[in-house]
């Protein structure tokens, strides 16, 4: 059984010590220009991370997706 315990520490992955001291790593910012529909120059420059463009375009993906299923059904007048 000791030998069986032994085995599971010596193959079980190391990982290195978290230093809690240190900061988090600052993720890479991606900067965007935004044109205002109907605007050839007119727009702004927004700049976030991978991820928080990713949580954007997931959420136009899921709103747009809901409109298509409510009007999956056609046009309906009473």
């Amino acid at each position: 059984m000791s030998m069986l315990l032994i085995a599971a520490a010596l193959l079980a992955p190391q990982t290195a010590p978290v230093d809690a001291a240190a900061p988090p790593a600052k993720e890479r910012r991606i900067c965007r220009k935004l044109v205002d529909t109907g605007s050839l120059v007119k727009g702004k420059r927004e700049c976030r991370t991978a991820a928080e463009w990713n949580n954007l375009a997931n959420a136009a993906r899921l709103g747009s997706e809901d409109i298509i299923q409510r009007n999956a059904g056609g046009f309906v007048t009473n």
